[in-house]
């Protein structure tokens, strides 16, 4: 009998540890189930804050913080110099640029403490955009960026680096064998700016303004307008697309690819010729209230393929509201994130 009772213990000693590891192997360790937990949660916000669509073949937009690195942290405050407040109103100013005998684009956002310049205009303007900006009391330009190896776009941009402090420079690194923006690149080395090479996919903190780069992909086109940079600004309810002069290659690509639904949209080229000959594609998957003509009153082909008097009337069709450079002067985007108003800022 005691034979017997030894061996009973011993069963049931041995069942309890074999039950013991059975179990513990069988668990996931809790600190793993919290990793993967925010892994998860911080997926979901980064393609929320990007815009990006929910598509499986989406893969979801890289991350980068203002150095530059990619992370799976949520979008990084810039390390620039002014003062962070992203609760502040702000406002985006579409400089008029443009005149009789020639196109324009330039575009100052200002949040709080955070100054940056989209393009200046032509060089023959130049004037007219660097007195707008004192008139701002702009001192600092914190990013100044240049979307597009195109005269209209970056010709004053070498004045508006003498009159102001600049920190850092961004483009999208096509110089498209255009000399005279090769020797502003080299200015802007000479300067000491810090200079940085911007592309689809990557997420800015502007002060609280989210800047989601939509375009250019790199290596994807050859030309200097497909490869413009297209930038999706968004704030809690408030959404503007930026798409300075990217042509139907780059539309679609970016609508084909992202979530850009906006309420403002500005028209690409100025509201002109290749970059609004399939106009309708863009309006059908922006869906915008509002729309932004930046740019000179001239029309090269008036009422003909390419003109404005074409894109006008599908923009009326549509019951799109427009607000053009040429008829009113510079236009002005006021918001707190939560509502909008448009204006000329006379």
């Amino acid at each position: 009998m005691k034979i017997v009772a030894v061996l009973l213990v011993a069963m049931l000693l041995f069942g309890c540890t074999f039950l013991d590891n059975k179990s513990n192997n069988d668990k996931v360790p809790v600190s793993d189930n919290k990793v993967n937990d925010t892994s998860e949660k911080i997926n979901v916000k980064i393609q929320n804050q990007s815009g990006q669509s929910s598509g499986s073949n989406n893969p979801p937009a890289q991350n980068t913080n203002i150095s530059g690195q990619t992370n799976t942290e949520p979008i990084q405050k810039t390390k620039l110099e002014y003062t962070y407040d992203a609760k502040t109103p702000f406002s985006i100013y579409f400089i008029s640029v443009g005149g009789a005998d020639n196109q324009g684009d330039s575009i100052l956002i200002k949040k709080g403490d955070l100054t940056v310049l989209i393009d200046g205009g032509p060089a023959i303007n130049a004037g007219n955009t660097i007195n707008f900006l004192k008139s701002k009391g702009v001192g600092t330009i914190n990013i100044l960026i240049s979307t597009t190896a195109d005269p209209d776009h970056y010709g004053a941009l070498s004045q508006i680096i003498d009159n102001f402090d600049v920190q850092e420079f961004w483009y999208s690194g096509v110089i498209a064998e255009d000399l005279t923006y090769q020797k502003l690149i080299d200015k802007i080395d000479q300067k000491g700016v810090t200079k940085r090479v911007i592309e689809r996919g990557e997420n800015y903190d502007l002060n609280g303004l989210n800047a989601f780069i939509l375009n250019p992909e790199q290596g994807k086109f050859t030309d200097a307008s497909n490869n413009a940079i297209a930038i999706k600004l968004t704030q809690n309810n408030f959404c503007a697309l930026l798409t300075s002069d990217i042509l139907f290659g780059a539309q679609a690509e970016i609508v084909n690819k992202f979530d850009t639904k906006c309420s403002i949209l500005q028209i690409p080229y100025h509201g002109l010729g290749k970059g609004t000959v399939q106009i309708d594609f863009l309006l059908l998957r922006v869906m915008p209230k509002d729309a932004i003509i930046s740019g000179g009153i001239n029309d090269p082909t008036p009422g003909g393929v390419g003109s404005r008097y074409s894109v006008l009337e599908k923009l009326k069709a549509k019951a799109i509201k427009v607000y053009e450079n040429y008829k009113g002067g510079t236009i002005k985007i006021t918001s707190d994130g939560v509502s909008y108003v448009i204006s000329y800022n006379n």
